[in-house]
Formats: structure tokens, C-alpha cells, sequence
């Protein structure tokens, strides 16, 4: 059975998730980061008639959990159309060549040949690779998407018991442009799984003089919570590294708070800031004694719940 503070992280990743359907969503661009230039060359063979039956050169980049489409142009009308080498993920119309679907797998898809019949012409297009963008480790999220998987414990989970992210992750619903702030031990912004989301100018070491701007990695620490939290919440998606977050493309601020003296100026310092969301994640032990009683505090909070974001809460 999961623990009380499981289920208060599947609250949390529900009310972000929430909160980024109300983001103007970025359409899906085509991903090449990892495509090397034997990919991108995809063919046409055209034998042995001077004019293509079919002619077009393939998408040869795709995203895992995002819909996948290319058709080529077909010149002749009653050609017999065939693929070979379909991705388990995608489908073939044999009467437009096109090939679509939602790749579930990370990785290359070789091989491909979409073939145009008509008498003793033929035209082929390939072979050629699909490559799937994606993240190694995504398989592990339970969270994101539970199919049961043990994800490194002794037993397995509930099948379902997750955010529903898929439609999300379909419409390409990414936190693009949203800023959020992880007040807790530091954040590793050089981490490869989250610096292309961190907000380096933004992060703050409460350890330092105010204004406190400054690198928020807690080298003395053997691993920042911080970092992990950021991982749940924004590690960067379909780069073919590590894990995907609930906001892959979100912006992320680390405060390093949690290390700090806790003094009222840092504790108010850290409920303010360009943000559209604040994350705080003190587990169970965090004595909240001083918030309770520190009415800056409060007032500043109740502030940000009624006018942040403009007005927005």
C-alpha cells in the first residue's frame, strides 16, 4: 500500500498538471537532436520509370506519446501501394501511403520501403529510419503513467493509479513559458536532465548575502532533494536522457532554503519572486512554527494565492 506522503505527491502532481492545462499549449516541433545525418537522408528509388509513382522524403524524426504522420505525393492514380517494415506502433493506408500512429517505444525504426505498383513500373521510398525521441527512463514513472511496474521496489503498483497525463502529453501540453520556483535543499542546475529547463539568473543560495543570487547546488549535501523534485516536476522531455517530468518544458528556479538559517528575511524572500507556481517540499520532520506565527509571512502567502500571477492566484 502506498504511504500517506505518496499520495500527497499524486495530489500535488494533479493540481500541476491542472494548472498547465491552462497554458496555451506549443505545437510539437520535429526533433533531431539525435538524428544523425544517415536518418535525415532518406530516398527516393525510383525504377525503372523516369517518373515517380510516389515521391517524398520522410519525416524521419518522431516523439514518443506524440501523434506521428507522413504521406507521400502520389502521381498515379490505381497504383498498388505495400510498406515493409512497419513500426509495431504505426498503421499504413494502402490507399494514400501514409504512415501514422503514436510511437510508444523509444528508438530507431530501420529499415522501412513504402512501394508504388502499376504494371511494370515500381517506385520505392527507402529504406528509411524513423527515429523516436524519447526518455530512457520514462518506463519507471509510475506517477505519469502506471502499468503495474515495480519501478525498483519490491512490488508492483496498481494499474491507473496515475495523473492521466496521456491526453496531456498527446495535445503536446508542456508548461512552455511557465516559471517555477522549488524551495528546498539546493538544485543541481547543471544536472544533463534539467539544465536546458533551469533558470540560472533566477536561482537563489540563501547561504549567501542578500540578494541571494547565486548557484543553489548543495555540494556538501550527497544529493540535493531539490534536484529530485525538479525531475518530477520539470525534467526535460524527449532529449534520450533520463526521465520526462509532469511539465517537461517548464521553466525552473531553484532556492536553496532548506540549508539556510531561516532567518525572517530569507523565509519571506522566498514566497516572492516572477513565478507562476511554488513548489515546497519539507517532508514531514519541517518545523513550521515560525510560519505560523511570522503574520509577513502569511500575509505574503495569502497574497500570492489571491494576486499572483496577476491577478491569476
Amino acid at each position: 500500500m502506498a504511504s500517506l506522503k505518496h499520495y500527497f505527491h499524486l495530489i500535488f502532481l494533479g493540481l500541476l498538471a491542472a494548472q498547465l492545462m491552462s497554458c496555451v499549449p506549443s505545437k510539437p516541433k520535429e526533433a533531431t537532436s539525435s538524428v544523425n545525418s544517415a536518418q535525415d537522408k532518406n530516398t527516393v528509388t525510383v525504377v525503372p520509370s523516369n517518373q515517380p509513382l510516389i515521391s517524398g522524403t520522410p519525416t524521419s524524426s518522431a516523439l514518443q506519446g506524440i501523434y506521428y504522420s507522413w504521406r507521400p505525393s502520389i502521381e498515379v492514380n490505381g497504383a498498388t501501394l505495400s510498406i515493409t517494415n512497419l513500426p509495431s506502433w504505426a498503421s499504413f493506408n494502402s490507399n494514400s501511403a501514409e504512415i501514422f500512429g503514436t510511437p510508444k517505444n523509444y528508438g530507431t525504426f530501420d529499415g522501412i520501403i513504402v512501394k508504388a505498383v502499376k504494371g511494370a513500373s515500381y517506385t520505392e521510398i527507402g529504406p528509411f529510419s524513423i527515429f523516436v525521441h524519447g526518455d530512457p527512463l520514462m518506463e519507471h514513472s509510475w506517477q505519469l503513467g502506471n502499468t503495474g511496474q515495480k519501478s525498483f521496489a519490491k512490488n508492483g503498483g496498481t494499474v491507473g493509479v496515475d495523473i492521466h497525463l496521456a491526453q496531456t502529453t498527446a495535445d503536446f501540453i508542456t508548461g512552455n513559458k511557465v516559471v517555477v520556483a522549488i524551495s528546498d535543499t539546493g538544485l543541481e542546475i547543471l544536472h544533463p536532465d534539467l539544465k536546458q529547463n533551469v533558470v540560472a539568473p533566477l536561482c537563489k543560495n540563501y547561504n549567501l548575502a542578500s540578494p541571494y543570487l547565486g548557484d543553489p547546488t548543495n555540494a556538501d549535501s550527497g544529493g540535493d532533494h531539490g534536484t529530485s523534485v525538479a525531475g518530477i516536476i520539470g525534467a526535460r522531455g524527449w532529449n534520450d536522457i533520463g526521465n520526462r517530468g509532469v511539465a517537461p518544458y517548464a521553466r525552473l528556479v531553484g532556492l536553496n532554503y532548506l540549508s539556510s538559517d531561516f532567518s525572517s528575511a530569507v523565509t519571506l524572500d522566498q514566497t516572492m519572486g516572477p513565478y507562476h507556481i511554488f513548489n515546497y517540499s519539507y517532508g514531514t520532520s519541517f518545523d513550521n512554527t515560525t510560519f505560523e506565527i511570522d503574520p509577513d509571512y502569511n500575509n505574503q502567502i495569502l497574497d500570492g494565492f489571491q494576486n499572483g500571477r496577476s491577478g491569476k492566484g
